[in-house]
């Protein structure tokens, strides 16, 4: 997962990076939002709804965006990506 700073109006710059796994990845992102083909790989893009509190009393709080990269065409690696636990694909 990587974490980027949003400048008003400016180019985002990259905080940190962190490992993905099936222990920690998120379960309620929407993926397929866009795929973007590039260089041997394709990306797919999901958006995640961000709640907080806790049911029946969520509040929205925004969206995160997500990013999944796998070899051109490979969209056969289930719910939660290829490469899940080895870091980026």
């Amino acid at each position: 997962m990587a974490t980027f700073n949003p400048p008003s109006g400016g180019q985002p710059t990259l905080v940190s990076t962190t490992p993905i796994s099936s222990a920690n990845a998120p379960a309620n992102i929407t993926w397929g939002t866009a795929t973007l083909d590039n260089g041997g790989s394709t990306y797919i893009y999901g958006s995640e709804d961000v709640y907080t509190g806790t049911a029946p009393n969520c509040v929205p709080e925004g969206r995160r965006l997500h990013i999944k990269r796998v070899p051109t065409g490979n969209f056969s690696c289930g719910s939660r990506g290829c490469g899940q636990g080895r870091g980026w694909p």
